[in-house]
């Protein structure tokens, strides 16, 4: 063989190879080339990926090295000389299916093939091996060979016949049912139409079930009665899809159910009839009602049970009695344990009967009457309790304040000194009770007698008279009369009260005492009234006289101050010149001093009218009248250029309105007079207001004072400035306080030296 050919043979194996490669590549199953010994010299990628191993863990191994374990199908393993490769490496041809066991434990089942590779003299040299995965077609065979025994069992277990029907209503296969039930024919069914074994009705029925299945692709199911030797009976059919233009329909015998349906139906009818009865009869009962099962938890409530703890039915129902929110005590306030409970006892077999103390969660306690018995079934075991409890509270209550209000008429009635008469609307006395002050009686007792027939005659008409106008009125009536006695009149009073609608309680008090008491009041009075117009003439005098000094101070005293005024002036306009400087200064002081002298007399005579003059009490608003002083002071304000803030709310109050007036004008003059030297005066007026009254403030930047001399400021005639530094009388603060404690307000001030002042008005509302 020439080199030139060697090459070519060389190639086309290399190409052989790489074909085969491919083809081994592409191929689904499993191959596996044996050498002569058993070990592997080629594998393919399913082979490698369906051991899970490295390929070069695989080449070179014998089959049994890979770990997997062969099976006949029977469950016998495989030795070694009987695995397929082996039998290959004999020179047989093997094809058979093996379970296999693979090392990672899965279990399956494998076609494997196998046959010998010979060379040209026929000598084995090794084995091919073709595996094919076939656990699935054997699970499915598996499968639907145990589904169609299920299947065969399942419809040898059902007792209704069968049909196969087409969509016209021919019926296809038939079985007749298990159950023995007679059939309504005794034909073959197979090849006949539905129509011609059955009423119209019923085949109707039949193929519209046929048509609706095989439309909408569901099971359909229908009802329907049919005629039987004793009456009519009740089938059921149920239609299903049964390819792709049949159905199948099971025909069952219904009749033992629809009768026990309407049994029940009827039972079920009468039972929710007997539980609206008993439902309206819980929500009547005037107790809460609480059942209980054998075991304690609660069964079921009505209504009251639910209001009384706040909760749900749901929210109850299945829990235990004693975990609702409450605890209970005895008639003493002895907390009672659990099975002390009468749900307790019930349950033990006894019938409780008891009032008891309830605690609930928020410290409330109401008083409980509480009756329990036990539920027995028919064997006579206790399968429960009902525990009834109704609300006594009240009726404890009023009890309790029944005996309260006994014992407290008792005690009232042995403090009262005064007699006690009950009569009737004609006078008679139907009870009495002598009067416990020690005062005598003319009887022992009166009852049965008459008003008219133990009074005075002058008496008994009024009393009589005043009982039936109580009666009539329903009102109390009062009565005092005089009874002559041997040593001198007493006197006697009676108040009348309805007692029932034909009774009159009379309480008769000794008032002799109070009688004369009042009598000597009344002549007390008399000589005080007398007193009073005394004084009140000589007030009257006395305002007199004032009115006179008033006048004459206002004419007497001013006459001559105009006439020192007017000379003084005309002294000045014409001999000024003529004098020195002492004598200018001189008849300067003069003026002023009359000018002083005259403002002094003002004032005085605005202080004795503020004392004289009538108060008028009106309801006013505070603001206008502020806004009306600040105007008639407008002109000093703006030459010197005071700022003026004004927070006066608008608010009315009851005051004299010239008094205050009045005040408001003198604050505001005393805060323009000390703030005449400050660089930027200002002046604030303002006020709060709440429900029971109203404080006005007047506020200035001015030269202030020191709050020990507070009190001495609001008197008369004091000042605490020269003057020279400020001009004044020392009467108008003297003025704000007397008008403020005439209109029942006050006056008050706050200050410090350099630091201004404020002022404070307060007026009730």
């Amino acid at each position: 063989m020439t080199e030139r050919d060697r090459e070519r043979l060389l190639e086309t194996i290399e190409r052989d190879r790489r074909r085969l490669d491919a083809i081994l590549r592409q191929v689904p199953n499993s191959l596996i080339v044996f050498d002569a010994d058993g070990r592997i010299e080629l594998a393919n990628d399913a082979l490698i990926a369906n051991l899970n191993m490295p390929k070069e863990r695989v080449i070179g191994q014998p089959s049994s090295q890979l770990g997997n374990r062969f099976l006949t199908l029977d469950g016998r393993p495989l030795a070694q000389d009987e695995l397929p490769s082996f039998r290959a490496l004999r020179g047989e041809e093997v094809d058979s299916e093996l379970r296999v066991e693979r090392a990672d434990g899965r279990h399956g089942w494998l076609h494997v093939s196998a046959a010998p590779v010979r060379d040209d003299q026929g000598i084995i040299t090794g084995v091919i091996l073709a595996t094919r995965d076939i656990t699935a077609e054997r699970q499915a065979a598996e499968a639907l060979r145990a589904s169609e025994q299920r299947n065969r069992a399942l419809l040898d277990a059902i007792p209704d016949s069968l049909y196969v029907n087409d969509r016209d209503g021919v019926i296809l296969d038939f079985r007749r049912p298990s159950d023995g039930r007679p059939m309504l024919f005794d034909v073959d069914t197979i090849g006949r139409r539905v129509d011609e074994l059955w009423s119209p009705e019923i085949a109707a029925t039949i193929i519209g079930m046929t048509n609706a299945a095989l439309d909408s692709g569901e099971v359909q199911t229908r009802e329907y009665e049919v005629p039987t030797p004793v009456g009519p009976g009740y089938r059921e059919a149920r239609v299903a899809p049964y390819g792709e233009d049949c159905t199948l329909a099971l025909v069952r015998d219904i009749d033992a159910r629809k009768r026990a349906e309407r049994e029940r139906e009827r039972l079920v009818a009468a039972l929710d009839s007997e539980r609206r009865r008993l439902q309206a009869v819980l929500r009547q009962v005037p107790y809460s009602l609480m059942v209980l099962d054998r075991d304690g938890a609660i069964a079921d409530v009505n209504d009251g049970f639910a209001a009384v703890t706040g909760l749900t039915k749901s929210e109850i129902v299945g829990r235990r009695s004693g975990t609702i929110g409450r605890t209970y005590a005895d008639m003493d306030g002895t907390l009672l344990a659990r099975d002390e409970l009468p749900s307790s006892r019930a349950l033990r077999g006894e019938e409780v009967e008891c009032e008891l103390r309830a605690y609930a969660a928020d410290g409330s306690q109401a008083w409980l009457h509480v009756s329990a018995a036990p539920v027995r079934d028919d064997a006579g075991e206790i399968a429960g309790a009902v525990v009834a409890t109704r609300d006594v509270t009240a009726e404890r209550e009023a009890l309790e304040a029944l005996r309260a209000s006994e014992e407290h008429n008792r005690a009232l009635l042995e403090a009262i000194p005064d007699s006690i008469y009950v009569t009737d609307r004609d006078g008679l006395i139907l009870d009495f009770r002598p009067p416990s002050d020690g005062r005598p009686m003319a009887h022992k007792t009166y009852v049965g007698k008459h008003v008219d027939g133990i009074a005075l005659p002058g008496v008994a008409g009024p009393l009589l008279g005043a009982a039936r106008d109580a009666l009539d009125s329903g009102e109390i009536r009062t009565i005092e009369y005089r009874v002559p006695l041997a040593d001198g009149p007493v006197y006697r009073e009676a108040r009348l009260v309805p007692y029932g609608t034909d009774r009159v309680l009379t309480l008769v008090r000794d008032v002799d005492a109070r009688k004369r008491a009042e009598l000597e009041l009344q002549a007390l009075n008399e000589q005080l009234e007398q007193r009073v117009r005394d004084r009140t003439a000589a007030l009257e005098a006395a305002n007199a006289e004032l009115e006179a000094f008033s006048y004459s101070v206002s004419h007497d005293l001013k006459a001559p101050l105009r006439g020192i005024d007017g000379y003084s002036r005309l002294l000045w306009e014409d001999y000024q010149d003529r004098l020195d400087d002492d004598g200018r200064f001189l008849l300067e002081n003069v003026r002023q001093a009359s000018k002083q002298m005259h403002q002094l007399i003002d004032d005085l005579l605005a202080y004795s009218r503020l004392e004289r003059r009538a108060l008028e009490d009106a309801e006013i608003d505070l603001r206008p009248i502020v806004e009306g002083v600040l105007a008639e002071r407008a002109e000093e304000i703006r030459s010197r250029a005071v700022q003026v803030d004004l927070a006066v709310p608008d608010v009315a109050v009851r005051a004299d309105r010239d008094g205050f007036a009045q005040a408001m004008r003198n604050l505001v003059d005393n805060a323009l007079r000390f703030t005449a030297d400050v660089p930027e005066p200002r002046i604030e007026i303002g006020g709060t207001v709440d429900p029971s009254r109203c404080v006005l403030w007047v506020r200035d930047n001015g030269v202030g004072f020191d709050m020990q001399y507070h009190d001495r400021i609001f008197e008369i005639f004091q000042r605490l400035h020269r003057q020279e530094e400020y001009p004044g009388t020392g009467i108008g603060l003297a003025l704000v306080r007397k008008a403020m404690q005439r209109m029942g307000g006050r006056v008050w001030a706050e200050s410090s030296p350099g630091s201004g002042a404020t002022f404070f008005l307060e007026l009730p509302r």
